[in-house]
């Protein structure tokens, strides 16, 4: 089977460095494998996620000479798919309402603190506490149509799912390489729906790459401290835990050796238009060459 690899943007603003070298990267693998690779636009939360941006996102990577199969999946046309899916985790008793609000949560967490530390997850955030609510206060929440997330009942989609594990290609911050064990139970209850939107990434990103022909191979450089993907790990008991099989997810460290990179680039923000110029000056010799600004962005280029 074709290896296939994705590049899956949120359009909730314009690309930046970090995603014109996640996107080439992917590509280039792509190519050399002879697989597929596949652009995914992740918008999910639709309300930030205007058709400009994801307009521009075609532009940029088309003049970054990248190619990608049609259709594209847009999340928000799915939603039904993450329906079906978090319905499917709730009949096998995998999720569980929460009806706290975020202040709530961070006063919860801060009388936790007060008594002595509190478990963070490898982001630093810190772990959802949880609140014993009694089968009728959960109706009564219900029938009074109160804000609610859907939460993943971690434990049990650990027993569910077995061990899980990732293919590192390169070597993680602490060496890691080759089959590595993953930890989901590092990241606590995620939250895999709310009330006004049927998805969250972590379900939305394993059914997109299960549906999308998986195995799927992500190459993802190290950035902040720990390999892109450790975040798979919720998302990977969340997929086995439907049974649709095992994403292979591939972490690859690819930075290429070059001094004038931008250390963290995924953090360097672009305004339209200058996207292209920043590669060019910061990448210049790191990157493949790039194609040529057609005459309409050399235009918007001049007026940036």
């Amino acid at each position: 089977m074709a290896p296939v690899f994705r590049f899956a943007p949120s359009p909730n603003g314009y690309l930046h460095l970090g995603h014109a070298y996640s996107a080439l990267l992917n590509f280039d693998l792509a190519r050399e494998a002879r697989g597929r690779f596949l652009l995914r636009i992740e918008d999910i939360d639709v309300t930030r996620c205007p058709p400009e941006f994801e307009a521009a996102i075609y532009e940029d990577l088309a003049w970054l000479g990248i190619a990608w199969e049609t259709p594209v999946r847009r999340q928000s046309q799915h939603f039904a798919d993450y329906r079906a899916a978090t319905e499917q985790l709730a009949a096998i008793g995998l999720l569980y309402p929460s009806f706290e609000s975020r202040a709530e949560i961070a006063r919860m967490i801060a009388a936790e603190e007060a008594k002595g530390s509190w478990p963070r997850d490898p982001d630093g955030a810190p772990l959802y506490p949880g609140r014993s609510l009694s089968p009728q206060a959960v109706a009564e929440l219900r029938q009074a149509d109160a804000p609610m997330a859907l939460r993943l009942d971690m434990a049990k989609a650990i027993v569910a799912s077995g061990s899980l594990t990732w293919t590192e290609q390169g070597a993680g911050p602490g060496g890691e390489t080759g089959t590595v064990t993953a930890q989901p139970g590092a990241w606590g209850d995620v939250i895999l729906a709310r009330k006004e939107t049927p998805t969250s990434y972590h379900l939305s990103v394993v059914i997109d790459d299960a549906l999308q022909g998986g195995p799927m191979w992500c190459a993802a450089r190290i950035c902040s401290g720990r390999p892109a993907c450790t975040g798979c790990c919720s998302n990977c008991s969340a997929c086995r835990s439907r049974s649709i099989g095992i994403i292979r997810w591939c972490a690859i460290q690819l930075a290429p050796s070059c001094p004038n990179r931008p250390a963290r680039p995924a953090c360097v923000s672009c305004e339209p238009g200058a996207l292209h110029q920043r590669i060019s000056v910061a990448w210049s010799g790191c990157l493949t060459p790039m194609p040529q600004v057609s005459r309409k962005r050399a235009a918007r280029n001049s007026q940036a």
